[in-house]
């Protein structure tokens, strides 16, 4: 079974750090809340969708994928998200 996990969870901690304990404790889907990356989605540059972006694709090499679910917002982001 696949189980997923929200960025909310980890709150303030740094993402790679929050992708590695998410990694160890078998989650394999990692779900975006927007409003944990920032008070204003239109203003969160291109440049940190694009470091977000990299820093957990380069966790899904390791195991995990972007999942959405209950905060379905996130789809149309992850889908504006600037390519590598």
């Amino acid at each position: 079974m696949k189980y997923g996990i929200c960025n909310e969870t980890f709150g303030d901690l740094p993402l790679e750090q929050s992708l590695q304990m998410a990694r160890d404790a078998g989650y394999t889907g990692w779900e975006v809340a927007p409003f944990m990356l920032t008070d204003d989605v239109v203003s969160f540059s291109n440049q940190q969708r694009l470091d977000y972006r990299r820093q957990v694709e380069d966790a899904g090499r390791r195991g995990l994928r972007v999942e959405v679910g209950a905060h379905r917002p996130a789809a149309a982001l992850i889908r504006q998200l600037p390519q590598a």
